[in-house]
């Protein structure tokens, strides 16, 4: 299943807070030849908030479970709920990657690392695809958690501040500063760019 599928889905069904058990449900579904594990961990936001790998998994020689492709999504456990959903989503998006945006080794994690830790960095072409495509998937990410059907029918009472960013962000579980992003007025193009991009 596409990410713009997933997207969709989580739209039609129009519940929030959107279930993260649903979520990552949703993603194991989509992984027809691999397994996905979804695991927090007690590490300080700054260290990491979220990663995950693919890896092959060879079991136990008396093991029940079949060798084969593997996923694992990690998040921190000492970052708020609302940014641990955001992060655990966002990285459950990147199980989807391409293997052309995905790091292969030490070097090009590290190299993406310093990509993501400079906030001033804009995109500057092909060499930056991995960074692109992280930025991507937390606006993936964003359109799975906060669905578009709830922005639509609450924007009246938004713009006339009946309903406040501190208030959504509580009924959607997203931190407060990616609320305002749903809610501007460049979220409905960038929404409708993002699911064309499959």
């Amino acid at each position: 299943m596409s990410v713009s599928k997933l997207i969709r889905h989580f739209e039609a069904l129009g519940r929030v807070p959107v279930s993260m058990t649903e979520v990552v449900a949703e993603f194991r579904r989509s992984l027809l030849t691999s397994g996905l594990q979804v695991k927090g961990v007690d590490l300080p936001a700054n260290v990491l908030r979220g990663t995950h790998f693919h890896y092959h998994h060879e079991p136990h020689p008396n093991s029940i479970v079949m060798p084969g492709s593997m996923a694992l999504v990690v998040y921190s456990t000492q970052q708020d709920l609302k940014w641990q959903r955001l992060v655990c989503c966002k990285e459950l998006i990147h199980v989807l990657d391409s293997p052309v945006v995905q790091t292969k080794d030490e070097k090009d994690i590290i190299k993406l690392g310093s990509k993501l830790a400079d906030k001033s960095r804009h995109y500057e072409g092909a060499s930056d695809l991995q960074w692109f495509f992280d930025d991507l998937a937390k606006y993936h990410a964003l359109a799975i958690l906060f669905p578009f059907s709830l922005r639509e029918a609450i924007m009246d009472a938004y713009l006339a501040k009946h309903i406040d960013d501190a208030a959504l962000s509580d009924v959607v579980q997203i931190p407060e500063e990616f609320v305002k992003m749903v809610m501007s007025d460049q979220w409905k193009l960038l929404r409708e760019t993002i699911l064309l991009t499959e």
